[in-house]
């Protein structure tokens, strides 16, 4: 599957795939910003070609032919090739934090390759949401997904990672969900903590698989807890130490959440994620 050359300018929009009939090799674009965008802001009209994704792996070069202010109707012209998605799956799980922090951290985990987003609600959290409120925590999803959709289409991702509802971190460490099988590492980040690097344990990681097995055998599942403004508690600590989690240092400086968030994920992405 070769890509055509025109596919490399052109807008990329992510379509729900219950919009897309691969079979009668048609799309429909309904968001009301998506469409606002492809007429108003981006000047497309019928004739003009975009790039559409599911989310999921599909991506194809689509005539627009029918433009109105309720819908994009579009004729699948080719498929092309997903760019691929790093041989490593982290889950990253952060507090919700001030002043569009998170919302940042969001969306350049996305930019780097991140598959999963939890955000966490800690003994010292400054900023927590009801969690019994569904409306609110839908309308924080909603927007949280519209961020990590939005860096997906700039940075050419063919996958949205996923992004959860706020869970207590209590739940997190529940063993449902951090059980051994599931994840092939989990590490707790923790300031002024003497574990050891997380690049280092990375690094050993990289060389019991060999690199070679950890490019071509996997994915790997890699699970990142990352602390509040106050950092984790004793408590939490003893927790996340009795689900096995490896507690590790991101360096000497204390580092804000978000910093810490894309850091560590940077890390792995780098040791573990993009080798060829």
């Amino acid at each position: 599957m070769t890509e055509h050359p025109l596919s490399k300018s052109l807008s990329r929009f992510f379509v729900d795939p219950d919009f897309i009939d691969k079979a009668a090799r048609q799309a429909r674009i309904v968001d009301p910003q998506q469409i606002k965008q492809i007429g108003n802001v981006l000047r497309l009209s019928v004739g003009s070609h975009v790039v559409i994704l599911d989310g999921k792996g599909f991506v194809a070069r689509c005539l627009i032919t029918e433009l109105s202010k309720k819908q994009v109707l579009l004729d699948i012209i080719e498929e092309l090739e997903a760019i691929a998605e790093a041989p490593v799956l982290v889950t990253v799980a952060m507090p919700l934090l001030r002043g569009g922090r998170f919302d940042w951290a969001l969306q350049k985990m996305t930019e780097l390759g991140v598959h999963q987003v939890t955000p966490i609600i800690c003994a010292r959290s400054v900023v927590t949401v009801d969690l019994r409120n569904e409306k609110d925590k839908k309308e924080k999803l909603d927007r949280w997904k519209a961020i990590a959709r939005e860096a997906a289409e700039q940075c050419e991702r063919s996958v949205v990672p996923e992004i959860r509802s706020p869970i207590a971190f209590a739940d997190l460490m529940a063993p449902s969900a951090v059980s051994d099988e599931q994840w092939n590492l989990k590490v707790m980040c923790a300031e002024r903590s003497d574990g050891i690097l997380l690049s280092h344990v990375l690094l050993t990681l990289l060389n019991e698989g060999n690199g070679h097995q950890i490019s071509h055998a996997l994915p790997m599942n890699i699970l990142v807890v990352v602390g509040p403004e106050g950092g984790f508690t004793d408590e939490e600590i003893e927790s996340a130490d009795r689900a096995s989690f490896q507690l590790v240092s991101l360096g000497p400086r204390i580092l804000r959440s978000e910093t810490a968030s894309v850091y560590a994920l940077a890390q792995v992405i780098t040791i573990l994620g993009d080798i060829e």
